[in-house]
């Protein structure tokens, strides 16, 4: 069966839960969870180098463990990993956020158009940063209402693992 904790990226974050790993060690693991994937070192190294980019792990000295993002993706039990992993993706300001500050867009309700939905079935919306404006339009695969209440409820939770700027909605 398969378990999307086996995506690579969301199975460096389960596997950096237990505590901090080597890269090496930690693409040794992969390995042996995933024994019909065959992926090259480059291949491992770019998947770890997106997660440091987008702050979901951090490395010191060789040692990579998860940041307080990374550990809201792996402990939260609100959606999927999948789904916490694409709303951080979705929703953090780049411009305006650096560890431990995260700073939230907001999703602009009045901007969803429930008959305008792309091929993959999501609803469009406007998201805007609470500090420097920006808007931003991004297709989500959540319904209007779902999106209301995962949101308020990832920043209840964020709030507990970084310094959150969010507006509620």
């Amino acid at each position: 069966r398969w378990n999307e904790e086996w995506h690579e990226e969301l199975l460096s974050i389960s596997l950096l839960e237990k505590g901090p790993l080597q890269r090496k060690e930690l693409k040794k693991r992969i390995r042996r969870i995933q024994t019909n994937e065959h992926h090259g070192d480059r291949n491992y190294d770019r998947w770890i180098r997106k997660l440091i980019e987008r702050e979901l792990i951090e490395k010191h000295d060789r040692v990579l463990r998860l940041t307080g993002l990374g550990e809201w993706i792996r402990k939260s039990k609100l959606g999927s990993l999948f789904e916490r992993d694409s709303f951080l993706e979705s929703f953090i300001c780049k411009k305006c956020s650096r560890l431990p500050n995260v700073v939230l867009l907001t999703p602009l309700l009045d901007t969803i158009n429930v008959n305008r939905i792309n091929a993959k079935g999501q609803i469009w919306v406007d998201l805007r940063c609470p500090k420097c404006k920006i808007v931003d339009t991004h297709g989500l695969s959540f319904s209007k209402d779902k999106l209301v209440k995962f949101y308020k409820q990832a920043v209840v939770e964020l709030k507990q693992f970084v310094n959150l700027e969010a507006q509620g909605i």
